[in-house]
């Protein structure tokens, strides 16, 4: 009959003029036993049917809210300016292939990390105590002149004394060409406690720092 005189892919074509052709009538394909949630995957020679390779996401995690009864190193007490906020954590979550996060030489105290070239997801939260109304404003550095690599977070009763619409939360994009160490450093405070007994247990342990690699 006329209408099979033309193919497409091995298909004849209808009485109408239509050709009804699958993906594994294709030459470059080489499908099997096709299964629901499976995909097209190229092996390089041909599409073969398989199921999509699941994604594995690298990260940081430290602070994750122990209540150790660790006391914040009072040496350190992020009080005024250029001074960095530690990390709390007995057991730091680091999957992100070429990055470390620093022991400070003190049990469970972390103070930098240190990232591969990359993209990356970062949010940090803390808290301190304060001797009376003020505020801390901090943000991620890099380098021994502290230069700013994500956005200031403010806390305290007074933040808005130091700048309107406070954000208490860095959420930042980070997209470094090298090899970068960061520290969570002060940028300015009012009235941040320097009392040695308001430094102990989970007060300063709710510090948290997670850093995703996008």
């Amino acid at each position: 009959m006329s209408h099979n005189k033309t193919t497409v892919a091995g298909q004849n074509t209808s009485t109408s003029g239509n050709v009804a052709v699958s993906m594994s009538n294709l030459a470059d394909t080489n499908f099997s036993s096709l299964a629901t949630n499976q995909a097209p995957i190229w092996n390089g020679s041909q599409w073969v049917n398989g199921s999509v390779p699941t994604g594995t996401t690298e990260y940081i995690l430290l602070g994750q809210g122990e209540n150790s009864g660790a006391r914040y190193p009072i040496s350190n007490v992020p009080s005024q300016a250029a001074r960095h906020i530690w990390w709390y954590d007995t057991s730091p979550i680091n999957t992100i292939t070429g990055a470390s996060v620093d022991w400070s030489g003190l049990a469970g105290w972390y103070y930098r990390i240190t990232l591969p070239a990359g993209q990356y997801l970062i949010m940090m939260n803390t808290n301190v105590p304060f001797s009376a109304s003020g505020y801390l404003v901090y943000n991620l550095t890099a380098g021994s002149g502290n230069s700013p690599r994500t956005a200031s977070a403010k806390i305290g009763d007074n933040a808005t004394a130091y700048s309107g619409g406070c954000a208490s939360t860095i959420h930042s994009y980070l997209s470094l060409s090298s090899t970068t160490s960061l520290e969570a450093t002060v940028l300015a405070a009012s009235n941040v406690s320097t009392n040695r007994n308001h430094y102990q247990g989970i007060t300063d342990e709710q510090t948290s720092l997670v850093v995703m690699k996008v």
